[in-house]
């Protein structure tokens, strides 16, 4: 036996679901505010809330179209207002619920899209960030290297240049080894050609 489909009744209309029965009540419920504050004896207010509330397409339910159909039924009968003027009553079909979960189907594809499209921009964000961390320490490396060049050229250099004082020093000790040297060899000869001229005197 076939199981027959739950509907749902509002303001003298039957619905295929519930979704479009509460949407029904509360243009009943709209529709009688409007009611209570529509001066009908006003046709001029009467036609700017009808062409605002089709404007704005507030009502998508039959429940509101009745209610539109009234007005525009109302408005037509007066002489002042031009029926060009008056605006037809756009249809709004219902979604029936293979659309519904197309539909939702369809933003959940977008959200998804969406999100991939977030960790994307996450995912090169961090690698940026991890290539600029990657230069960051390059540089930083540069940097220690060319301060260990300098340094070991400031230390070669004052190594060098004591090394050089050293050098100097020694060579001008040895060269007054080498001048006192002379100077004794020199002073000895003459002390021995002395001798030499004491002992020719003395043979005379």
């Amino acid at each position: 036996m076939e199981q027959l489909q739950e509907t749902y009744e509002a303001g003298g209309f039957v619905f295929r679901t519930k979704k479009e029965a509460e949407l029904a009540q509360r243009e009943i419920e709209g529709t009688k505010y409007l009611r209570q504050k529509l001066d009908m004896e006003n046709p001029n207010a009467v036609f700017s809330i009808y062409q605002n509330l089709i404007e704005q397409d507030l009502f998508e339910t039959p429940v509101g179209y009745c209610f539109l159909k009234e007005l525009r039924d109302y408005l037509l009968m007066i002489p002042a207002i031009s029926n060009e003027e008056v605006l037809a009553i756009p249809i709004r079909y219902p979604q029936t619920e293979e659309e519904e979960k197309k539909q939702k189907k369809e933003q959940k594809k977008e959200e998804q899209r969406k999100e991939r499209q977030r960790e994307k921009e996450k995912a090169k964000n961090k690698k940026e960030q991890k290539k600029e961390g990657k230069n960051y320490k390059g540089r930083c490396q540069f940097f220690m290297v060319t301060s260990l060049i300098l340094l070991i050229s400031v230390v070669s250099m004052m190594l060098l240049a004591a090394t050089s004082d050293n050098v100097n020093i020694l060579n001008y000790e040895n060269k007054l080894i080498d001048k006192y040297s002379s100077w004794e060899q020199e002073l000895e000869e003459r002390e021995q050609a002395v001798k030499e001229q004491e002992q020719a005197l003395e043979e005379k």
